[in-house]
């Protein structure tokens, strides 16, 4: 009876543990949900499997949500944004700060008004995707942990390409 119920809790916990972020034969079944966000309006479009997380229910006082899927995360916030400087050079800045973060932060400007910073921590892969426009601060927020290098390239950039502003 021991021997049996270790055996039924080794393959549960296999199965459990190979399955963290993605890469697992059922996502290629899951679709990807679009999450769109009226009050800022912005939509992007979540890789499969992530779902909203039950800890975050102040959609409106953040202009986002949280989105998790087995240890990784995908936090999208907005805000009302009103430069007493340039958008650009605030971005420039923005970026330089948030690429100090990390010891091998990567920073990219994508255009005048957006960039994306990459790099790792005590918690994982971090990716944080920031755009200013019509007034707003936009921010993706990607956390993976380190063996899912993969997965995360993957995943930023279809959900960084995905986002739009209408």
């Amino acid at each position: 009876m021991r021997k049996s119920l270790f055996v039924l809790l080794s393959i549960l916990f296999v199965s459990l543990v190979s399955g963290c972020c993605g890469g697992s034969k059922d996502d290629s079944k899951q679709e990807r949900v679009e999450y769109e966000n009226t009050d800022f309006n912005y939509s992007i479009v979540l890789p499969a499997g992530f779902g909203t997380s039950t800890v975050d229910s102040i959609e409106n006082v953040r202009g986002g949500k949280l989105f998790t899927k087995e240890g990784c995360q995908i936090d999208v916030t907005a805000m009302k944004m009103e430069p007493i400087t340039s958008a650009e050079l605030l971005v420039k800045e923005s970026m330089r700060v948030q690429k100090d973060v990390y010891e091998d932060g990567e920073a990219k400007m994508i255009d005048s008004l957006s960039f994306i910073v990459k790099g790792t921590d005590d918690f994982g892969l971090h990716a944080n995707y920031e755009s200013q426009q019509k007034g707003n601060k936009y921010r993706i927020d990607m956390t993976y942990p380190p063996n899912k290098k993969e997965q995360f390239e993957k995943d930023v950039d279809e959900v960084i390409k995905s986002f739009k502003v209408k």
